[in-house]
């Protein structure tokens, strides 16, 4: 039943259902009760029968209102307001100050039973206040609202469905709206049908504005596809709102076009005004546009968020190559160690930039005019968290090739491990532990530091370092805790890294008084690790703790022990002095943060310092490396033996089944290794550093052949030439519409083209394109920032060689931005569709929003529970009925008994008091009476009876009966004792047969008899 048949039903009924179909079982369930009960319950009485059969009947009544969902109906006079406010970037600020100060009013006359409350949203929704009856001020409870978090954006619906949820139950409901209806996402008008649906009334409150001095950007148009060297058109439209000077900047990947930043001079009339400008595009990959417009006159444009286009093209060319390399404050690494293999590329006609890891623009936009980057023995530390993101998604989600060439800084050695881009590569930067791989260990020391979240930095660079080491590896970290110098992480391996984590998080670093003890904890701690090879110390200070004394250092050399310190603001040159001489006496350095923003770096700083630990990871030694697999495409052609090298980095490869492993060495460790990952592919070669390791490679024939086969082979897959691709944007949605088509122009049907789009934000979402006519696939994806979204989708299937198709779509300004105006016409059609819904004319109207005009609510509340309750009561009547017999008959009288008994013992006290002092007055006149007709006889008698005693009695024998004694009483025992005469009454004649009259009995006789009589019942 829907919610409005049940409101309808409990006018009329107090009771509601579910599932009210589930009652027409009834019928059938109480004949089949008395059909069954013929045979079952023949041997009861009328009376049992018919209670045993009415008492299932209920049962089963009972059972079925339960199922049925049986809900009591309860009727409500209260009202509940939730208002609904606003907050988005197109609204002006006066206008947002006299929508709260129109809340603020008329929640001020609520009634003591209403309820209110608050909630305000933009792209999101934020519950002011949940409803509740009135405050201190009115019905609210706040007195501010929360400031917007993403207000370049609306989305009304959401805000309607998270007040819709708000409601109580047991009130009318009003919802009151302000806003433009400018909605940038979300369908309101759904939400207005169930609001509708469920009885709540809707006022509309319109934030009327106009914006009439404006300038905005319609589009920046660029073709999707060009050719390298191409002078592509860029189109412009603008549209103002009246006669207005300026001039437009326009940037090429972020570079001004022209040079002298003058820009071009626009005059602009009232409307649309088009604009034409050619570039030349020369490098291959994508290129980002974007153009903003500036006034001369600032008060000529109000909204400053829409001057500002963007567009984006890809340009098909020459496959490129990006080398980086690292030379570093090291003279090992000198870009003479990678000459050789950037001469083999170049000699098999492969375009090579190359370029310092320092120096690259890792946007992954930027990196797909590269068909694949090669690092060659480059450091984790080269790059911050971000660009190792970068990276992995250049090759996971944009198609891209990867390769890592080995050296002493690569893999593990370089400190990888646990970064976004071993996540990427073919092999583990971690060691298994069957592997006898020396070990290394790690302390570090924590010294809290006066910076702006320090204890959250230090946090991060104990994190870094972590990551770094392998499962091997011993970490400990040393701190002021509680109970002194102590460890915080007690050094142990580091194979539970997850554990570990959690204990670095729960860290708080306090200020520490001297070096000594925390360096002379860490020292006996690492020399008791007797099976590490490498042991090392990372210290972080500000520099204000006493120095440790010169024999603790000089132990520390003796361990070959190397403490690295890193001076985070230092307090002056003492405090570094003494850091650096802890450096410079244990053969460590020295690192210092000392201005503002420098604290980024301590990461990176960890990171290269625990990669000192990482060095038996390191095998160098000469080996001939061994062919494990012969279908690898990258030794296609390739036969004979191998050229020995002299060293290499031990990584782990994955499972066999994802990867191929062509070479190994002589113990089986990775040498070559490739996979696909994503949309790109990536390789792993764990040697390298040509000048140390490469022994005959360089000069070996087949050198330069495996080398652009490996890359080859990483590039992209295929062409795009056969796909016409167009992207757009709308409202909030992206969408991707491939039109394939072979050589012979004929359709392309039943292709599998999927892959992802990365947003501005960095992260991958991945679409899945759905055929939708002869040739044509179509995908949508949300689209909720500006910026430049890149789409990447692989397409295979049908004869056609598999191929990767590169596109994007850009999105200049939010929607938010382009409407200058309040939207009528959504306002109009919210009051319209609401249920006893309201059009008020502003932040100014008068309209009581507390007014009681609504129906009376009716809520529903289960009493399922009940009924059952009921039901196992009245089952245990059913069983008694059948299993018990009762005797109607004696059951009544034991209940009149029991009845008259309870009557009795409860009567009020007075009422026995008056009933016993009537009988004694009968009893007292009875008494007299009889005493007034006998006295004068009973005193006779008795006179008499005293005299015939005392002539018969012996004096001197007074206790002795003599034979002629006679055999009845003396006399009365009162009178022997010289007592108190009993005077009795005298007895009426009683007539004898033959007219003689009975002798009269005395009172003790009379006692006598009664007393037998007594005891014979």
């Amino acid at each position: 039943m829907t919610a409005h048949s049940l409101d309808m039903l409990a006018w009329y009924f107090p009771m509601s259902f579910e599932r009210a179909s589930t009652l027409w079982l009834l019928p059938p369930a109480f004949a089949l009760v008395f059909w069954l009960s013929r045979r079952s319950l023949a041997g009861l009485s009328p009376g049992r029968w018919w209670a045993a059969n009415i008492t299932r009947c209920v049962v089963l009544l009972l059972l079925l209102l339960a199922m049925a969902g049986a809900q009591w109906n309860r009727r409500h006079d209260a009202l509940s307001v939730i208002y609904v406010v606003d907050q988005s970037r197109s609204i002006p600020e006066k206008l947002k100050q006299d929508s709260w100060m129109f809340v603020r009013e008329t929640s001020r006359d609520i009634r003591p039973e209403d309820r209110t409350g608050l909630l305000s949203f933009d792209a999101d929704s934020y519950i002011e206040q949940l409803p509740q009856k009135p405050g201190p001020d009115g019905g609210l409870h706040v007195d501010r609202l929360s400031p917007p978090l993403r207000a370049d954006r609306t989305d009304l619906a959401q805000a309607m469905r998270m007040a819709m949820a708000m409601f109580p139950q047991d009130t009318a409901k009003r919802m009151v709206v302000l806003t433009d209806a400018n909605q940038t996402q979300g369908d309101v008008l759904t939400e207005i049908r169930t609001a509708a649906a469920n009885n709540i009334a809707v006022d509309v409150v319109p934030l009327r504005y106009k914006h009439r001095n404006e300038v905005m950007f319609e589009k920046l148009q660029a073709p999707a596809y060009a050719h390298l060297h191409d002078q592509i058109p860029l189109k412009l439209l603008l549209r103002s709102e009246r006669p207005t000077t300026g001039r437009i900047m326009l940037y090429h990947d972020g570079v001004p076009v022209d040079p002298t930043g003058k820009g071009h001079r626009v005059e602009l009339q009232p409307g649309v005004n088009p604009l034409t400008i050619r570039l030349a595009l020369h490098h291959t990959g994508a290129h980002k546009f974007e153009a903003r417009f500036e006034p001369d006159d600032p008060t000529a444009d109000e909204i400053v968020q829409n001057n500002v286009a963007r567009a984006f093209t890809n340009v098909e060319g020459e496959a490129t190559v990006l080398y980086l390399h690292h030379p570093g404050g090291d003279e090992s690494h000198r870009l003479e160690d990678d000459q050789p293999l950037i001469a083999a590329l170049e000699s098999e006609r492969i375009r090579v930039v190359t370029a310092s890891a320092a120096e690259a623009d890792m946007d992954p936009a930027r990196l797909q005019q590269y068909s694949a980057v090669i690092l060659a023995n480059v450091p984790a530390d080269a790059f911050n968290e971000t660009q190792h993101r970068s990276l992995a998604s250049y090759v996971r989600d944009l198609g891209g090739g990867l390769i890592m060439v080995g050296g002493d800084d690569s893999y593990g050695a370089g400190g990888w491990q646990g970064s976004a881009v071993e996540d990427v590569m073919p092999v583990r930067f971690d060691v298994d532990e069957t592997k006898q791989i020396p070990r290394g260990a790690l302390v570090v020391i924590m010294h809290a530091c006066e910076m702006p979240q320090g204890n959250m930095w230090t946090t991060e660079t104990c994190l870094a370092a972590l990551k770094t080491l392998s499962r091997l590896d011993y970490f400990g970290v040393v701190d002021w805790t509680a109970r002194g110098y102590d460890w915080a992480i007690p050094l142990r391996l580091a194979d539970d890294k997850k554990g570990v984590e959690r204990q670095i998080r729960k860290m708080q670093s306090s200020d520490m008084p001297d070096y000594h003890q925390p360096m002379d904890i860490a020292l006996t701690g690492l020399k008791a690790r007797t099976d590490a090879s490498q042991k090392h110390v990372i210290m972080i200070s500000d520099g204000d703790a006493s120095a440790p004394s010169p024999a603790l250092l000089n132990k520390y050399r003796g361990a070959k022990v190397t403490v690295s310190t890193v001076s985070v603001f230092p307090h002056g040159n003492r405090e570094i002095a003494t850091l650096k001489d802890i450096a410079h006496r244990t053969g460590g350095k020295y690192h210092a943060i000392a201005n503002s923003g420098d604290e980024k770096k301590l990461p990176q700083i960890f990171i290269k310092e625990a990669k000192i630990v990482r060095r038996p990871l390191i095998r160098e030694a000469q080996f001939q490396p061994k062919r494990r697999s012969a279908l690898s495409e990258i030794l296609d052609g390739i036969t004979g033996d191998l050229p020995t090298l002299n060293g290499y980095v031990v990584t782990t490869p994955r499972s066999p089944a994802e990867i191929d492993l062509p070479l190994v060495s002589d113990k089986g460790d990775p040498i070559l290794a490739h996979w696909q990952r994503g949309l790109g592919r990536t390789v792993a070669f764990t040697s390298g550093w040509w000048t140390h390791w490469g022994g005959d490679w360089p000069s070996w024939p087949g050198y330069s052949k495996l080398w652009a086969q490996a890359v080859r082979w990483c590039m992209s897959q295929g062409s795009a030439a056969n796909f016409e691709v167009m992207t757009r944007i709308e409202g909030d949605v992206g969408k991707v519409v491939i039109e394939a088509l072979n050589k012979e122009t004929a359709y392309l049907n039943f292709l599998q083209i999927q892959g992802n789009v990365l947003g501005p934000d960095g992260r991958a979402r991945s679409i899945q394109l759905e055929q939708t006519g002869p040739g044509r696939y179509e995908a949508d994806f949300p689209v909720s920032d500006s910026g430049t979204y890149l789409v990447n989708v692989h397409a295979a299937g049908g004869d056609e060689k598999p191929a990767l198709i590169r596109t994007g779509v850009s999105v200049s300004y939010s929607q938010e931005f382009r409407q200058l105006g309040a939207n009528e016409t959504l306002l109009r059609q919210m009051a319209d569709l609401a249920a006893f819904g309201r059009l008020l004319e502003g932040p100014t109207d008068q309209t009581p929003i507390f007014e009681h005009n609504l129906p009376e609510t009716v809520s529903h509340q289960p009493i399922w529970h009940m009924l059952l309750a009921l039901t196992v009561a009245l089952f245990l009547i059913d069983v008694a009925v059948r299993r018990i017999a009762v005797d109607p008959r004696a059951v009544a009288r034991r209940m009149r008994g029991f009845i008259a008994d309870l009557a009795g013992r409860f009567a009020p006290g007075r009422q026995a008091e008056v009933v016993l002092g009537d009988l004694k007055v009968a009893r007292e006149k009875v008494r007299a009476e009889k005493t007034a007709a006998g006295e004068g006889t009973a005193l006779a008698a008795a006179r008499e009876a005293r005299e015939t005693v005392a002539a018969g009695i012996d004096r001197g024998r007074k206790f002795e009966a003599g034979a002629d004694a006679p055999r009845q009483p003396a006399g009365d025992l009162g009178a022997a004792l010289g007592g108190a005469t009993a005077v009795e009454t005298q007895a009426p004649p009683t007539a004898q047969p033959g007219g003689a009259e009975a002798p009269a009995e005395s009172v003790t006789e009379r006692l006598l008899k009664a007393k037998k009589r007594a005891r014979g019942q």
